[in-house]
């Protein structure tokens, strides 16, 4: 970006920030982190668990419209040159050229080798989810969840249920409530999660459900994890001469 004419900055994720609550599929067992922050959706508590801010953001807000345009381009290239990849959803369209994708060459091996290889491993945790989520040993264990939850005063469902009564709840106008409410449910929901070994379970059945179902594909998820790890490591050594 800088040897087009652009200032752009790596930023790294804060120690101990929260992760999305939306994308934790199995709940959490940490209580004493929804003890103190709840799941993250009341503004106090997202307040207090925000990402770092962007600065590439903030940068891009001073520059011309032109500008902005041209650093898309450079950023992400032309859309002519992006490739298609067929995924269940449809064609997703994943930029060919430009600074993104060449990052994305270099520590993946290739944007056209990488990109039908993540699309596809993406997609198969939304394949496995389902799965898990009807197999006996996770119903047992939601059953205990929903038990020790029923005990606490909280009918729910299972965590997601938990999580979008404290959404509609944070759009109120009481927000101590809110919080209150949210930090109640987050706290009880994580103990209980523990107490039936509801994540851990979950975790295990969709590791071994995701092998599974891509057996039959296996040099592919091969090749997935190896070029996955492997940048994973070029990233760290990477964001450490950043730093150095």
């Amino acid at each position: 970006m800088v040897h087009q004419g652009f200032t752009f900055s790596v930023a790294t994720a804060r120690d101990g920030e929260a992760a999305d609550p939306y994308e934790q599929l199995y709940g959490t067992d940490d209580v004493n982190r929804a003890r103190q922050r709840g799941y993250g959706i009341s503004p106090a508590f997202h307040q207090a668990t925000r990402a770092m801010p962007d600065p590439n953001r903030e940068y891009l807000e001073t520059l011309s419209v032109q500008d902005r345009a041209r650093f898309d381009t450079a950023y992400f290239g032309s859309e002519s040159a992006a490739i298609q990849v067929a995924s269940e959803a449809g064609n997703i369209s994943v930029g060919a050229e430009g600074c993104l994708a060449n990052a994305r060459s270099e520590l993946y091996g290739g944007v056209a080798e990488w990109a039908p290889l993540d699309i596809w491993a993406t997609g198969l945790d939304s394949q496995v989810y389902g799965v898990v989520i009807a197999h006996p040993k996770y119903l047992a264990s939601l059953t205990t969840w929903r038990s020790c939850m029923a005990a606490l005063k909280f009918v729910v469902s299972d965590p997601g249920n938990s999580r979008d009564r404290v959404a509609q709840l944070a759009g109120s106008t009481d927000l101590r409530k809110a919080e209150q409410f949210e930090r109640a449910i987050a706290t009880a929901d994580a103990g209980c999660n523990k107490k039936a070994n509801l994540r851990g379970l979950a975790t295990d059945l969709h590791k071994s459900q995701a092998e599974a179902v891509a057996r039959k594909d296996a040099a592919k998820l091969a090749d997935y994890r190896e070029r996955r790890n492997r940048a994973v490591v070029l990233a760290r050594n990477l964001v450490t001469e950043l730093q150095n």
